[in-house]
């Protein structure tokens, strides 16, 4: 019995390629603006991981790294109008599956998406320890696979896959304040990707196996809630300390591999109060 289940996996393995996901999607920290009155603004600057150094399999040690930076702004433009700017980077690393000698290999990443949206506020409270705000927006970027298969030369065998991206979000967002240094809040986004104009050197079968033969046909819909907590500081009113966790989940019937997490801790400021004149004594 042993020995049979041991053939079906090794026969499952070979049939499905036993592939190493490649990661063509990575959410970016979501730019949960602080958002009360006009004239209101932030300015953010986030540094974003996944929390990981290595894979389950700490006996063979595999590398899965995700590290990047996120930039984001916002601004209220009038009562209850806001406009938001993001951009995020990121360089990742992940370890092939040494179960299977053909998908043993290095694949790393690099991502840019650029976004801008607009979006409605509203305080739901008299001393606004509740705001709600609508964001709605688009996107730009692009993904970079590339990846070096170990062989017989010193070189080794590299291969790549290159896609870019339009991206549509909605955004709606709780945010709690009970007190002046600390603000609680979820956000609840959707993002629509269609991916376009790819390239590759990968064989048609690989294409197949690591599931990027078809990304491009549809577009695909993930639902990325985001917990968000701030910290400020009484004698520094124009600073504040961020830490988010956003987690991704697929939507559409068509599969893509995505990273299903993503922490961020950074500053921001408002520099509405940073350079406000202070008030003249009487």
């Amino acid at each position: 019995m042993k020995n049979c289940l041991v053939l079906i996996f090794l026969w499952s393995c070979g049939a499905a390629g036993c592939y190493s996901p490649r990661y063509v999607y990575s959410t970016p920290a979501q730019n949960v603006p602080v958002l009360a009155k006009k004239g209101d603004a932030e300015i953010a600057a986030y540094y974003s991981t996944n929390l990981a150094s290595r894979s389950d399999d700490a006996s063979k040690n595999l590398s899965v790294k995700n590290n990047g930076y996120d930039i984001h702004a916002a601004y209220a433009y009038s009562r209850h109008g806001a406009l938001q700017f993001s951009f995020a980077g990121r360089s990742e690393t992940n370890d092939g599956n040494y179960l299977s000698r053909r998908d043993s290999v290095t694949i790393k990443y690099r991502r840019f998406m650029m976004e801008a949206g607009i979006g409605y506020y509203q305080p739901l409270h008299d001393q606004q320890h509740f705001n709600f705000q609508f964001f709605a927006g688009m996107g730009t970027g692009h993904y970079r696979i590339n990846e070096k298969r170990p062989n017989t030369s010193m070189s080794g065998e590299t291969n790549f896959y290159h896609v870019k991206a339009l991206k549509v979000y909605l955004q709606p967002a709780l945010l709690v304040n009970p007190y002046k240094t600390f603000n609680s809040g979820f956000s609840s986004r959707f993002s629509i990707v269609k991916l376009y104009d790819d390239k590759s050197d990968y064989f048609p079968q690989d294409l197949d196996n690591y599931k990027l033969d078809s990304l491009t046909r549809f577009p695909v819909i993930f639902w990325e809630p985001a917990f968000i907590n701030s910290l400020g500081f009484k004698n520094i009113p124009a600073l504040r300390l961020e830490f988010q966790a956003v987690f991704t989940f697929l939507l559409s019937r068509n599969f893509v591999d995505a990273r299903p997490f993503n922490f961020s801790a950074g500053i921001y400021l408002d520099p509405h109060v940073l350079f406000k004149p202070p008030l003249k004594s009487k």
